[in-house]
């Protein structure tokens, strides 16, 4: 139940480096402050002028095509995590406007929350032919013990 390694890899490195570039123009470099900060932070100034970075992102040549349109798809919100099948965990957006079949970027995703019926805020984003989460999670909260 999860992306291909190779491409997880490369979407991993990638992204990571745009949100850095994006952390260090925005803020300067910080690098002693916490990382997934600094990407959640460059992640809402990419979502805040898309199109400026989106123009950056297809100006460099650093980036894959593929790694390009996974970024490009970046869909950040709350999400229900709802349970697993046997390929795939089922993600539910919020506001029940988007059900969305997710794998899991390195590992399965119960395998990384030890449980279903979870709450969040995170992007996700259509890698290959597969969605998947992008790995930048904030405030997970357990539906409830009852609920699996």
């Amino acid at each position: 139940m999860v992306i291909d390694q190779a491409l997880a890899n490369r979407f991993i490195k990638q992204y990571k480096e745009f949100l850095l570039k994006i952390y260090t123009e925005e803020f300067g470099d910080r690098s002693s402050e916490n990382e997934i900060k600094r990407l959640s932070a460059a992640r809402n100034c990419y979502l805040s002028s898309r199109d400026k970075y989106n123009q950056v992102l297809e100006n460099s040549g650093a980036y894959d095509e593929d790694i390009k349109a996974a970024i490009k798809s970046l869909d950040v919100a709350d999400w229900a995590y709802l349970r697993d099948t046997e390929r795939f965990s089922l993600f539910l957006k919020s506001n029940a406007s988007l059900g969305v079949a997710v794998l899991g970027l390195t590992q399965p995703l119960k395998d990384i929350f030890d449980c279903t019926g979870l709450y969040m805020k995170t992007g996700i984003v259509k890698l290959g032919n597969h969605f998947t989460i992008d790995g930048i999670i904030s405030d997970p909260t357990k539906l409830g013990e009852e609920y699996e």
